[in-house]
């Protein structure tokens, strides 16, 4: 079995672990190359994921991992910010559409988290700032416009003091120093916990999210623990998933 697992991270038919040696691997389906070890076919144990091919080398320094519906991306000790899988709308961030089938990077050099998305990303970068790449058809690169694709990493304005940054389908989470938090992105099913349900296309106030010291994401839902312990839940309630009784 795998051991020494520090983190894992889960797409769509595919997961990837960080390592306790500092190396990811991932396994599960590869059909757009998302498992990040130059290949095509999937894999149904644990393969590295490789800086270069020639030799098979993996790739190391990586201190966390994000996977998405057929890509993901991971972020170096020196700050480095990688992607690969599918590459269209820009979602590698590697500056046009190709796709990868090995890390890539983004060009930033200066990330310490970074969150993939059903076609776009967002990167949180050592002074506070979040930088975002992909397809901004919600609104997902909190630029205050939509459907404006980037295929490089641009900055979010108005948004600072990011200590955390968490993703689903198509919305972003931003977490501040002071407690509170910012989201934007899809919210056509409120799930950005602002008792709206509209897309949100620039950083937006949460009031769900003041206090949080743990968020769970859904497609379209999100539950959240507070520092007191307690529970909520918020968005689509098809199946019953916020758990109200309602």
């Amino acid at each position: 079995g795998l051991t020494g697992v520090k983190q894992l991270a889960a797409g769509n038919a595919f997961v990837c672990a960080v390592l306790s040696d500092t190396t990811a691997k991932c396994w599960g389906y590869n059909g757009s190359g998302q498992l990040g070890n130059d290949s095509n076919t999937d894999s149904g144990v644990p393969a590295a994921v490789l800086a270069s091919d020639s030799p098979a080398t993996p790739i190391t320094g990586v201190v966390q991992i994000s996977a998405a519906w057929d890509h993901a991306c991971l972020v170096t000790s020196s700050g480095g910010v990688y992607c690969w899988g599918n590459g269209g709308y820009g979602r590698l961030g590697t500056g046009d559409q190709t796709s990868r089938r090995m890390p890539a990077s983004t060009g930033i050099t200066n990330g310490v988290e970074v969150a993939a998305a059903y076609n776009s990303g967002c990167a949180r970068l050592s002074d506070g700032t979040v930088k975002c790449w992909g397809s901004d058809n919600n609104g997902s690169l909190g630029q205050g416009t939509t459907n404006v694709q980037q295929n490089s990493p641009v900055a979010v304005p108005d948004l600072s003091n990011v200590v955390k940054l968490v993703s689903n389908y198509g919305t972003f989470y931003a977490f501040l120093g002071n407690g509170t938090a910012k989201c934007w992105g899809a919210n056509g099913s409120g799930q950005c916990g602002n008792g709206l349900t509209a897309d949100l296309s620039s950083p937006t106030a949460a009031s769900a999210l003041t206090n949080v010291s743990e968020l769970g994401l859904g497609s379209s839902h999100a539950c959240a623990k507070y520092s007191n312990k307690s529970v909520k839940c918020w968005g689509a309630n098809s199946t019953d998933k916020l758990g109200d009784g309602s």
